[in-house]
C-alpha cells in the first residue's frame, strides 16, 4: 500500500460525532413551524384583503365616471325633470297634495292601464 494514502483507522466512530456548536446558529434562523405559518396566513389575509379593497375601488371607480354622486349603500328615488311642481324655494302651497308613496303611484298606474284596457 503506498504511503501517501490515509488509510481509515479501524474504529471510524470518531467522524461521527455530531457539531453541537452549529445547532443553536441553524436552529435560530427558522422559527418555530406553528409561528411560521401563522405569519404566512396573516400575510397572505392580508394581500388578499388589499386585492379586495382594490377591487372595490377600481368598481367605485366605474360607477363614478359613468353616473357622478352615485353611491349604493344608498336608496334611488326617482325624481321628476320638470323641475319643482311645489312652491317656491321647495315650499309646498297650502293646497297642494303631500309627495305620495313611490308604491301607491305604481298601484294607481297599473290600475289606470288596467281600466284603458277594458
Amino acid at each position: 500500500m503506498p504511503t501517501d494514502i490515509h488509510p481509515l483507522p479501524d474504529d471510524i466512530t470518531a467522524y461521527f460525532v455530531y457539531p453541537f456548536t452549529l445547532e443553536q446558529h441553524v436552529v435560530s434562523l427558522t422559527p418555530p413551524p406553528h409561528i411560521a405559518i401563522a405569519e404566512r396566513r396573516a400575510r397572505l389575509a392580508a394581500i388578499l384583503h388589499a386585492r379586495e379593497v382594490e377591487e372595490e375601488q377600481r368598481e367605485k371607480a366605474a360607477l363614478h365616471r359613468l353616473a357622478p354622486g352615485y353611491n349604493p349603500a344608498s336608496v334611488l328615488t326617482p325624481t321628476h325633470a320638470g323641475g319643482a311642481e311645489n312652491g317656491v324655494g321647495g315650499v309646498e302651497a297650502p293646497g297642494s297634495p303631500k309627495p305620495a308613496d313611490p308604491m301607491d303611484d305604481l298601484v294607481a298606474q297599473l290600475e289606470e292601464m288596467e281600466s284603458s284596457r277594458h
